[in-house]
C-alpha cells in the first residue's frame, strides 16, 4: 500500500510495477508538475545492498543529463522508504507504436538518430544501458524520444567511451522497473532482454558499451520491418536465434537508405570487434539519411535479381488511409540485367467525404494498368459501399450504379467488365452499358477470378472449396475439395494459360498459397504463410509478409518458386485472420496497395446517469468488436484490442489505475464473445488455433488459459451467458459456410 503522499509529492495512481521496482504518477505541489515516483518493493525497501544501488542509480541517473534521457530530480525518504523522484514522460513506448506496424521509413533516421543521441551521451558518461528495447523508449506526441529505466545499467568508472574496455565484473548493477517492457528483462547472471542483447551478453560475459551498440541495431530493425531480428517462443529460442542465425535484412523497406541498411549489418555483427565501436558514428549516419534528398534513399538495385526490367514507383496518398501504386512498366524484350529507373512518387485524393472500406479487399486494378476499382464508403456511414473507377490519367472518380454493399472486386481479361460479390451473389457489371448481371449464387464471397477462357473461379462462401462458372452465367461447378470440414479455399487467381490458378487454403496446420492444375485436378503448395499471393507476368510471385510486400520469381509451367524472395515496399496491408492483401496487380505489373493504418485508438471513459462523461486513466487503446465488458463492481472491464493485421488480443483493464493486463496466448488470435468467468476471476473468450476455435477459460492474472471447449472443425463459436452460479455457459454453433446458428450449453 502507497502512501497518499511523499513530501510535497502527492500520489495520484501506480504506473506500473515490476520484480525491482515500483512506479506512481504524483503531482510536485510545489512547482505543480506531475512527476513519477519510484520505490523499491516491499521485500526489498530494507535489504542494504538494494538500498545501496538504489542511491547508487540516482547518482548515475543525476549524471546523465540530457534531454534524450528521463531525468531524476532528486532522492526523497519519507516514513523509513526511500524514493526517486524522476521526470514523468507522457506519450507511448517504441514498442506500443510498433504493435500498429513499422515506423515509416521517413520516420525511421530521425526516430533512431535521438535514442543514439541518448546512448551516446550515456557512453561518454561510461555508462552502459545494457537493456535497450522498444519497451525502454518513450516517443511524446510531438515526436520526441526519452530513453528510460537504466536498471541495468552499468558503470564503467574513470573509463571514458572513446576507449573500448570492458567493464570490470563487479561494476554495480543498476536497479529500476522495466516500464511498460513488452519482454521480459531475465534475472540473475545473463541481465537483459533476449532478442536484444548481444551475442557476448547471453553467453553472461563481460559486455562494453558494443553491447549497447548491438541492441541499438536490434531496435533499429524493429522500427524498419515491425519485426524483432532475432525471434523465438521461448526466451532460449531467441538466445539461439541472437548466437546462430544473421538478421534478414531482406525484410527491409525496398525505400531503405543504402547507408541505413549498411549502418545496420555493422551494428548486428556477432563478433564485437566487427561491430561499429561507438554510437556517435552511427549517430552520423543517420543525420545523413535524414538530410539526404528522398530520390537516393532508394535502392534499385533491390529490384534486380527478380524484375527484369525498368520500374515507376508512385505513392497515392487515398486521404487518411494513404494507399501506395507501384508502376513496374516492364521492357518485354529488355534484358535481365537491365538498369531500373528512377523512382517517381505522385499523390491521389479520393473524393471529398468518402474513404475506402475496410473489413474485405475493397481495390482491383484493370490488366492494362490504366484504371483502378476501389470500393468507397461515405464517411458518415449513411450509405453502403459501393464501386468506383478511377482513370490513372484522370482526376474524377465514376461511380458505378448498382454495386452498394460490393466485395471484392475483380477485372475482366479485356478491362471491360468487373466481377464482384454483392446480396449473396456472384455479379458482373460492364462498363460499356453499365448493366449489372447476377451469374449466379455465393452466400459469402471471398475472392474471385477471370479467366481467358471465358470461365471464373470464385470462394462462394467463407469455408469450403472453390466453385467455377461460365462468365455468362449458370450453374457453377465445385472444382476444388477440402480435405476436412474446416478447410477454407479462397482468393483464387488465374494464371495466364486459363487451365491453372493460385489458390489460399486456410484452417489447417500448413496454410498457405496452393496451385491447381485443372486438367490433372491436383493442387501442390507453393508457399506457406498467412497472405495470398498475385502473380505478376511473365514469372514473379508477390506477396506479404510482416507487412512488407516481396517478390519472388516462380515458373508458372511447373507451378514452382525458382528464386530468393525479395522485399518491394514496406507497410502493405494484409488481414492476418482472412489472409487477403488489398491490392491488386495488373498484367503490366502496376501494383495499388493499401498502406497498413495503425488500429483506431480509444480512451475508456465513464459515462454518468447526466449523459457526462469522464475519461478514465490508461493510454488509448485500440478497441475491437464489442468494446468493454464491465466486472459486476464496475472496476475491471475485459476489452478485445485490434492488431494492425485484423488479429485480436484480450486484455483485463483496472479502470481505477488505469493498468492493462494482456491474458491469453499471444500467439494465437481470437474472435469476438467474451465472459466474465465464475467469480469474475478468469474470462471466458474464444480462442482460434490450427483452423479451430476453441473456447478457453483465461485467469485474469494472465497465462494462456485453460480449454473448456474443442470447437467442431469448420464452425465458429461464441459465447453469449453464464449462468450466476457460473457452472453453465451459454453459447452459439454456426457452420462457417453460412451464418445460421445453433444455441447450445456447456456445463
Amino acid at each position: 500500500m502507497h502512501p497518499a503522499a511523499i513530501g510535497p509529492f502527492k500520489i495520484e495512481r501506480e504506473l506500473g510495477r515490476g520484480g525491482m521496482g515500483e512506479v506512481y504518477l504524483a503531482r510536485d505541489t510545489r512547482l505543480d508538475r506531475q512527476v513519477a515516483i519510484k520505490a523499491l518493493p516491499a521485500h526489498l525497501a530494507q535489504d542494504p545492498d538494494r538500498l545501496a544501488r538504489f542511491q547508487r542509480e540516482a547518482k548515475v541517473l543525476a549524471s546523465l543529463n540530457h534531454p534524450g534521457i528521463g531525468a531524476i530530480y532528486g532522492l526523497e525518504e519519507s516514513g523509513g522508504h526511500q524514493y526517486l523522484i524522476l521526470e514523468y514522460v507522457e506519450g507511448e513506448t517504441l514498442a506500443d507504436r510498433l504493435a500498429n506496424g513499422p515506423i515509416p521509413v521517413d520516420e525511421s533516421p530521425s526516430l533512431a538518430k535521438q535514442i543514439a543521441e541518448a546512448l551516446e551521451v550515456a557512453h561518454e558518461k561510461g555508462v552502459i544501458h545494457r537493456d535497450l528495447k522498444p519497451g525502454n523508449v518513450m516517443v511524446t506526441d510531438e515526436g520526441v524520444v526519452k530513453v528510460l529505466d537504466f536498471g541495468l545499467a552499468r558503470t564503467a568508472e574513470g573509463v571514458p567511451s572513446t576507449t573500448n574496455a570492458v567493464p570490470p565484473p563487479n561494476s554495480p548493477t543498476l536497479t529500476s522497473p522495466a516500464r511498460y517492457a513488452n519482454s521480459p528483462t531475465i534475472p540473475g547472471a545473463i541481465m537483459g532482454t533476449a532478442g536484444y542483447m548481444s551475442p557476448e551478453q547471453a553467453r553472461g560475459k563481460p559486455v562494453d558499451k558494443r553491447s549497447d551498440i548491438f541492441a541499438f541495431g536490434c531496435v533499429l530493425y524493429e522500427i524498419l520491418t515491425g519485426t524483432m531480428p532475432f525471434r523465438g517462443e521461448t526466451v532460449a529460442d531467441a538466445i539461439g536465434a541472437t548466437l546462430h542465425k544473421e538478421a534478414d535484412l531482406n525484410l527491409l523497406p525496398a525505400t531503405t537508405p543504402r547507408r541505413v541498411r549498411d549502418l545496420l549489418a555493422t551494428c548486428l555483427a556477432k563478433d564485437r570487434k566487427n561491430r561499429l565501436h561507438d554510437i556517435g558514428d552511427a549517430r552520423l549516419v543517420l543525420e545523413r539519411a535524414t538530410s539526404e534528398p528522398r530520390e537516393r534513399a532508394f535502392d534499385a538495385a533491390v529490384l534486380r535479381p527478380w524484375w527484369r526490367s525498368a520500374g515507376v514507383l508512385a505513392t497515392l496518398s487515398l486521404i487518411a488511409l494513404a494507399a501506395l501504386a507501384m508502376a513496374l512498366l516492364r521492357s518485354v524484350s529488355g534484358p535481365t540485367t537491365s538498369t531500373p529507373q528512377a523512382v517517381i512518387r505522385s499523390t491521389l485524393s479520393l473524393p471529398k467525404g468518402l474513404t475506402l472500406a475496410g473489413g474485405l479487399r475493397a481495390l482491383a486494378v484493370s490488366p492494362d494498368g490504366t484504371k483502378v476499382a476501389l470500393l468507397l464508403l461515405p464517411t458518415d456511414g449513411t450509405k453502403p459501399a459501393s464501386l468506383f473507377v478511377r482513370d490513372l490519367s484522370r482526376l474524377e472518380f465514376r461511380p458505378l450504379s448498382g454495386t452498394d454493399g460490393a466485395s471484392f472486386p475483380f477485372w475482366s481479361p479485356d478491362g471491360k467488365s468487373l466481377g464482384f460479390f454483392a446480396d449473396r451473389k456472384l455479379k458482373r457489371l460492364d462498363l460499356s452499358d453499365g448493366i449489372v448481371r447476377v451469374l449466379c449464387d455465393a452466400p459469402v464471397g471471398r475472392g474471385a477470378s477471370w479467366g481467358t477462357m471465358g470461365t471464373i473461379v470464385f470462394a462462394p462462401s467463407a469455408g469450403g472449396g472453390l466453385s467455377i462458372v461460365n462468365d455468362s452465367g449458370g450453374t457453377p461447378t465445385p472444382i476444388t475439395t477440402p480435405k476436412t470440414l474446416g478447410e477454407t479455399h479462397r482468393l483464387p487467381q488465374m494464371l495466364p494459360d486459363g487451365q491453372r490458378f493460385l489458390y489460399f487454403i486456410g484452417n489447417t496446420e500448413i496454410d498457405g498459397v496452393y496451385a491447381f492444375d485443372a486438367a490433372t485436378k491436383q493442387s501442390r503448395q507453393v508457399l506457406l504463410g498467412w497472405s495470398e499471393a498475385i502473380f505478376a507476368e511473365p514469372d514473379t510471385l508477390v506477396f506479404a509478409r510482416d507487412e512488407n510486400l516481396l517478390a519472388q520469381p516462380f515458373d508458372p509451367q511447373r507451378l514452382e518458386l525458382t528464386g530468393a524472395a525479395h522485399p518491394i515496399a514496406a507497410g502493405v496491408y494484409y488481414s492476418k485472420t482472412r489472409q487477403y492483401m488489398n491490392a491488386g496487380l495488373s498484367a503490366r505489373g502496376v501494383c495499388v496497395y493499401q498502406v497498413v493504418n495503425p488500429p483506431t485508438r480509444y480512451r475508456l471513459a465513464r459515462m454518468g446517469d447526466n449523459g457526462e462523461r469522464t475519461f478514465l486513466p490508461g493510454d488509448p487503446v485500440a478497441i475491437a468488436f464489442d468494446g468493454a465488458i464491465l466486472s459486476k463492481d464496475g472496476r475491471r472491464a475485459a476489452i478485445s484490442i485490434a492488431g494492425p493485421r485484423d488479429e485480436v488480443s484480450i486484455a483485463v483493464v483496472d479502470l481505477e489505475r488505469g493498468i492493462r493486463t494482456p491474458i491469453g496466448d499471444p500467439a494465437v488470435t481470437f474472435t469476438w464473445g467474451r465472459l466474465w468467468g465464475p467469480g469474475e476471476q478468469s474470462v471466458i473468450g474464444c480462442e482460434v488455433h490450427g483452423g479451430r476455435q476453441f473456447l478457453t477459460r483465461l485467469p485474469v492474472t494472465g497465462g494462456l488459459g485453460t480449454r473448456i471447449l474443442d470447437g467442431d472443425s469448420g464452425y465458429e463459436h461464441d459465447a453469449t451467458s453464464i449462468t450466476p452460479d457460473g457452472r453453465t455457459i451459454l453459447f452459439t454453433k454456426s457452420p462457417m459456410r453460412d451464418k445460421l446458428a445453433e444455441i447450445f450449453t456447456l456445463g
